[in-house]
C-alpha cells in the first residue's frame, strides 16, 4: 500500500490521542478499547485493515486483540504480544523501533516516522498490565 495513503489514517492530533489516555497513573488502568484502540484507529488501522497487508495483521478494532495477544510475529520468534512482559512482546518492539534487536525486520511501525514516544509507553503499560481486552 502506498505511504500517501497509509500515512493518511494517522491524521488525528497528537493532541486528541493523548486525551483519550490522560489521567494514567499505574499500569492496571491502560485499557484496551479506552487507550489503545484510538491508538490503533490513529495510526495502524490504514494500513493494516483486512490482514491481507504485509505483517498479515488486521488492527481494526473488532479484530486487533484477538490479532495480537499470544500470536506469534511474522517477523520474529516473539509473539505479537506477550501479555504481562513488553520486552517479550514484538509490537512493543516494532513500535519502540527496537525491532532489529529482538530478530525482526522492517521499518518501526507506523510508516513514515514511527510511533510518538507517549502512545509507545501507553501500548508498553498495556502489555505490562496483562494485555486485558476490555
Amino acid at each position: 500500500m502506498p505511504e500517501r495513503s497509509c500515512l493518511a489514517g494517522a491524521g488525528l492530533s497528537l493532541a486528541l490521542v493523548l486525551g483519550s489516555i490522560s489521567g494514567l497513573a499505574e499500569p492496571d488502568t491502560v485499557g484496551f478499547r479506552e487507550h489503545v484502540v484510538p491508538i490503533l484507529n490513529a495510526h495502524c488501522v490504514a494500513c493494516h485493515l483486512t490482514g491481507l497487508e504485509q505483517g498479515g495483521i488486521a488492527l481494526h478494532a473488532r479484530a486487533a486483540h484477538g490479532n495480537l495477544v499470544g500470536v506469534r510475529s511474522e517477523q520474529s520468534g516473539l509473539n505479537r504480544v506477550e501479555p504481562g512482559d513488553r520486552q517479550a512482546s514484538y509490537l512493543y518492539h516494532k513500535v519502540a523501533n527496537t525491532h532489529h534487536e529482538v530478530g525482526g525486520e522492517g521499518e518501526p511501525m507506523p510508516m513514515g516516522g514511527g510511533l510518538d514516544p507517549e502512545l509507545v509507553e501507553v501500548i508498553a503499560r498495556w502489555i505490562d498490565a496483562g494485555a486485558p481486552a476490555e
